[in-house]
Parts: structure tokens; C-alpha cells; sequence
């Protein structure tokens, strides 16, 4: 191979690879912004399971620690609950925080991080303050292990 035939190789091969870099920063991708309008929907239930109709919902779009854009509505007569977020208002990889307000207990918190869809399902459970307690095999536990305590302490001798 010749001389000015190397060169003239090189120089093809650096005039590519320069082209195809400048083009890369020069023509931003758009991967991260949402492609679409993202549907966030859901089904609001009480610690029973049960389907809760009239709870406000609230679902924020963060960027790590910044709420970018906030929606609310309330929960339908199925416990449901869907919001529209246009393109603009949300990004792949935001966190998507759900957040239903009702009277006992007072939040329920879910919430996931924004996929490359159309839609994403986000259900929100209410539960008991203290879980330990919240049922009757809580509350016959706990009963049972007072009155445990409170016998031993009687029959204790003492010294």
C-alpha cells in the first residue's frame, strides 16, 4: 500500500468518525422525555379490601426531590381514579407518588417510577396506624400478652 493511499485512508476514516460525533451532539435524542401522554390510574381500597369511593387523590410527577407537575381528583363509585399527563408534563424515569387522602388512616402512599408506556396502574391500600392492632387476632394478641405480664407480676414472690 502506498503512502499517499494510507493517508488518504485515515483522512476517509477521521472525516467519518468526526461526522458521526458532531451529528450525535448536534441532533439531541429525545429518550428521556415521554414519548406520549401517560394515562396514571388506579383503585383505591380500604384495609378490608374493600373498593373506597370519594377519596381525593393526588398524583405528583417528581424529578428526584422537584414536583414537576401535580393532578388530583377523586376516587369514582369503583374506588377508581385516571389522569391524563400530556407530553411535556412528564419524563421517563420521573417518580410517579400517588397519594390518597382519607379520614383513618389519613394517607395512603404508593408510587413507582415512569415507564416508556401509555398507561401505568398505581393502586393505593389503606392500612391500620398501628398494624399489630389491627384486626381482632391483634387485639386478642395483645390482650392475651398483658394479661400474661399482669399474672406473672402477681404471682411473683417476693424475695
Amino acid at each position: 500500500m502506498s503512502h499517499a493511499y494510507a493517508r488518504a485512508l485515515v483522512a476517509l476514516v477521521l472525516v467519518s468518525v468526526f461526522s458521526v460525533v458532531a451529528l450525535a451532539v448536534a441532533v439531541p435524542g429525545n429518550s428521556a422525555a415521554g414519548p406520549n401522554p401517560l394515562v396514571v390510574s388506579g383503585t383505591v381500597y380500604d384495609s378490608a379490601g374493600n373498593e373506597v369511593e370519594g377519596i381525593p387523590v393526588t398524583v405528583n410527577m417528581k424529578d428526584g426531590e422537584t414536583v414537576v407537575t401535580t393532578k388530583s381528583e377523586s376516587s369514582d363509585e369503583s374506588g377508581g381514579y385516571s389522569l391524563l399527563f400530556s407530553v411535556g408534563e412528564w419524563e421517563v424515569g420521573y417518580t410517579i407518588q400517588v397519594i390518597g387522602t382519607g379520614p383513618s388512616p389519613p394517607q395512603a402512599v404508593n408510587s413507582t417510577i415512569a415507564p416508556d408506556a401509555f398507561f401505568v396502574t398505581i393502586d393505593l391500600h389503606f392500612s391500620y396506624e398501628i398494624p399489630e392492632f389491627g384486626s381482632a387476632a391483634g387485639v386478642l394478641l395483645a390482650g392475651g400478652a398483658v394479661g400474661f405480664i399482669a399474672v406473672a407480676m402477681l404471682v411473683r414472690k417476693p424475695k
